[in-house]
């Protein structure tokens, strides 16, 4: 005799089926195909907690159409991008770190999910507070390379940090925010540094160290 299908669960039994543990796990991918940032915020959990996280670190003194090239193009590798203004005392300053932040989060502010921070201290130290995955750094010509190669290795060797490569755009090749301090130390022409510079940080250069260099 043909044996007769098994009775539907009902009631408590339903609830304790394997047929609801089933439907179940079906919901659980129902559940994951809503936008990661609004399933979680609605359970409670941190944004961050789910997004991968990079850090752009850098003096920018001052930001350059290189550092804005690399930003553009590393914010589409990762959920969130922080460009991270750090101090290096072995140099002098052309701008002071809050103009820094300021020039920076106005660079960036129509580029979604970046935003810009400073910080003392170690930079991978401040990549492990932000909860970060890599740090995300730009390359110009082999001496960046270089040195780029042996900066990554210790950091994953030491903090276990990984480092993400982008390489700058053929233009930006041989911009540097050290040579550009060196030709205004000079008395360079400001007005010639717009094929290096954004016009709002040539702007605040003029302001700060006067029309006529």
């Amino acid at each position: 005799a043909t044996p007769r299908p098994a009775a539907r669960p009902t009631g408590e039994s339903f609830r304790n089926s394997p047929r609801r543990s089933c439907a179940g796990k079906i919901q659980i991918i129902l559940d994951k195909s809503i936008p990661p940032r609004l399933h979680y915020r609605e359970k409670g959990v941190p944004v961050e907690a789910i997004k991968k996280v990079a850090v752009f670190p850098g003096t920018f003194d001052p930001p350059t159409l290189g550092h804005l090239d690399v930003i553009r193009r590393g914010r589409k590798l990762f959920d969130h991008l922080i460009v991270a203004i750090g101090h290096n005392p072995d140099k002098s300053d052309l701008f002071a770190p809050a103009v820094r932040l300021e020039l920076l989060r106005e660079l960036t502010a129509g580029m979604a999910e970046v935003t810009v921070e400073s910080y003392d201290g170690l930079t991978v130290e401040f990549v492990r507070r932000r909860g970060a995955v890599a740090i995300l750094r730009g390359l110009r010509n082999f001496t960046d390379l270089d040195y780029e190669f042996q900066l990554a290795l210790t950091n994953r060797a030491v903090a276990g940090v990984e480092t993400v490569f982008i390489m700058t755009g053929q233009q930006y090749g041989f911009t540097s925010s050290s040579l550009i301090r060196q030709m205004l130390a000079m008395g360079g022409d400001m007005k010639q540094l717009g094929g290096l510079l954004p016009e709002l940080v040539i702007r605040r250069l003029e302001e700060q160290h006067g029309q006529g260099r």
